[in-house]
């Protein structure tokens, strides 16, 4: 267990499903508007405050999220604590699929290759398109920024080739040069118990 803003949290269970169970009720006529559970807001709000502590707030020049309200709430503390907007992608908000993230992740890919050299960008996505951005993109749609993420023991995969839904703590850095050729740093596990214990 682990105290933060005065509540005991039992740490096992941030390891756990952060998604609420709100698809019926939050969904609208442009979009399915799932979003985290209390459990998933705190894990974003250590998350913002990790990523402040560790001085990555202060040299980001951009966040991104998909037009999905669960990955808005993942960096919206982060934001908040940068004083910045979170840019949501694809711009007109229009998500009608809520099992899918594909709608996303070519709008995501376009935002990150037309930002200004010398840019830090907080993105989050989805599981499904996690690999799909940094790797080949999406067959006949988009391309992505081409990093070989054949290696599973830093890009572990479940059987749709995914990010597995028991690995949501991991967060990888990337660098993309002027011509646009990516390669990749390093992956950071981001272990509640890790960095509270």
């Amino acid at each position: 267990n682990v105290v933060y803003n005065g509540d005991i949290v039992d740490i096992a269970a941030i390891d756990g499903d952060t998604i609420g169970s709100n698809y019926d009720d939050a969904c609208g006529s442009t979009h399915c508007a799932e979003e985290l559970n209390p459990l998933g807001l705190m894990r974003a709000s250590m998350l913002g405050q990790w990523f402040q502590d560790n001085g990555i707030l202060s040299s980001t020049t951009d966040i991104f999220a998909t037009s999905k309200r669960r990955t808005q709430q993942t960096v919206l503390p982060a934001a908040a604590l940068a004083e910045m907007t979170v840019q949501t992608f694809p711009v007109d908000g229009t998500e009608l699929d809520p099992q899918s993230a594909r709608r996303t992740t070519c709008p995501t890919i376009d935002a990150i290759k037309n930002v200004s050299n010398g840019s830090q960008i907080l993105v989050a996505s989805h599981t499904s398109a996690i690999y799909q951005i940094m790797g080949p993109g999406v067959d006949g749609e988009c391309t992505g920024f081409g990093i070989d993420i054949s290696d599973d023991d830093i890009f572990p995969k479940d059987d749709r080739g995914s990010v597995p839904r028991a690995e949501y703590g991991f967060i990888w850095k990337f660098s993309i040069d002027a011509e646009g050729n990516a390669q990749f740093l390093k992956r950071i596990d981001f272990k509640l118990d890790l960095i509270t214990g």
